[in-house]
């Protein structure tokens, strides 16, 4: 799935490092508004997951719509189409 976007939206991206004490901190690049929130259910299609070898998602999408319903309808269409689903979720994976 490709949706273009118009300028200054971009790609959110959150970035993790973890000190050899282990404390985190976090650097964030993203837009206001970003790109992955203007996704939408409409920007989902059967053709673009056909094929498939899995789907996955973090949590950040589920927040607010119309991101929300993209997610949901992504999972729809994958458990159709028996693509297996990942959530990504690298936060947890530092968290005590």
């Amino acid at each position: 799935m490709i949706r273009r976007c118009g300028q200054p939206t971009r790609t959110s991206l959150a970035f993790v490092d973890i000190t050899a004490s282990g404390d985190r901190s976090f650097t964030f690049y993203r837009s206001d508004p970003a790109a992955d929130k203007l996704l939408g259910p409409e920007d989902v299609s059967r053709e673009a997951l056909s094929g498939a070898s899995f789907v996955t998602f973090g949590s950040i999408p589920l927040l607010r719509e119309p991101a929300r319903s993209a997610v949901h309808r992504t999972v729809e269409l994958a458990e159709e189409l028996a693509v297996p689903i990942a959530l990504c979720e690298p936060a947890a994976a530092f968290m005590g």
